[in-house]
């Protein structure tokens, strides 16, 4: 199982805190309620837009029925190898401003990392699509907690389109931000964008659906 949690909003960020200790996360098993151990680390590469880092994921282990739970900064996204940022930007690139997927893959690429092909970009944007509605319904109920009466996106209950979940949770993202900011969070905070605070912060783990 993984878990993301707020441990760092960047890859320095997170290597400065923990690069070297377990960041000791006191948690019990979903499971059976047993309170979990710490179970080592191991190692992951993680790609940003100018090199390539080294990292620790730390682990717990349930001694009862032996669950074990990797535990993800916000900026990762299970299984990937690129920021979740850099996964937001492509949909913000290619749903939000219409650009074509050559295009995006260009514009995401560098020269220390090199380039991502447009059938990863397609595959990250399905993933997205499939779990928008369900990301939708616990954004919208999370904005109308924090502002009752807040006026969400009106076409958020237009017609359906293939692509019409998906620009809403775009902009629902930048509604909860924006929110968060005039609330008084930090711009710290969203560091690792909106998809990876949400990840870390909204998103029920038994799923395991992050954006």
């Amino acid at each position: 199982m993984i878990k993301i949690l707020p441990l760092g909003n960047t890859v320095k960020q997170y290597l400065r805190e923990w690069g070297e200790r377990n960041p000791r996360v006191l948690m019990d098993c979903p499971n059976c309620k047993h309170e979990l151990w710490q179970h080592g680390s191991y190692l992951r590469w993680v790609a940003t837009r100018r090199e390539r880092f080294l990292i620790p994921i730390y682990r717990l282990r349930c001694p009862q029925c032996r669950l074990t739970i990797s535990l993800l900064p916000p900026f990762l996204h299970p299984h990937a190898h690129f920021l979740t940022c850099t996964r937001e930007a492509v949909a913000r690139l290619h749903l939000g401003r219409n650009l074509p997927l050559r295009r995006v893959a260009a514009m995401v690429a560098t020269g220390q990392v090199g380039c991502i092909s447009e059938r990863t970009l397609a595959r990250w944007l399905e993933h997205i699509r499939d779990i928008a509605r369900a990301v939708n319904a616990l954004l919208a109920s999370k904005l109308l907690e924090l502002a009752p009466g807040l006026d969400l996106p009106r076409y958020a209950a237009g017609p359906e389109t293939k692509q019409g979940p998906t620009k809403t949770l775009l902009a629902l993202c930048d509604l909860y931000r924006h929110l968060s900011m005039a609330l008084g969070a930090r711009g710290a905070a969203f560091s690792a964008g909106t998809f990876g605070l949400l990840n870390a912060r909204l998103l029920p783990t038994d799923t395991g659906q992050y954006l």
